[in-house]
């Protein structure tokens, strides 16, 4: 199961987890995106959120980094630059390395 899966089954939306939680709302849309996940000792506190178990949360976000979802998690989205010398356009990963 998904976290954005576990979120709809407990009928609380991720704006009130972020709020519970103290985080902004952006962290906790990555988890249910995909993005990113949260660091261990988080886990219990979203656990105490939501009212289940630090394994069922952890099991949410195992499946994610499985490919189980079935999205690639890409590190760094790409943008495309133009090359100034050659015109051309490249493929570069947001924090600047040509790919």
């Amino acid at each position: 199961m998904e976290f954005k899966d576990l979120l709809k089954d407990k009928d609380i939306h991720g704006a009130q987890v972020a709020r519970r939680l103290n985080l902004d709302r952006s962290t906790v849309s990555a988890w249910c995106t995909g993005r990113s996940k949260p660091r261990k000792v988080m886990l219990p506190r979203i656990a105490a959120v939501l009212g289940g178990g630090v394994a069922t949360i952890e099991e949410c976000f195992d499946d994610m980094r499985s490919g189980a979802s079935g999205r690639a998690i890409r590190p760094y989205p790409l943008r495309l630059v133009k090359n100034k010398k050659s015109k051309e356009i490249d493929n570069v990963h947001s924090n600047g390395i040509q790919r």
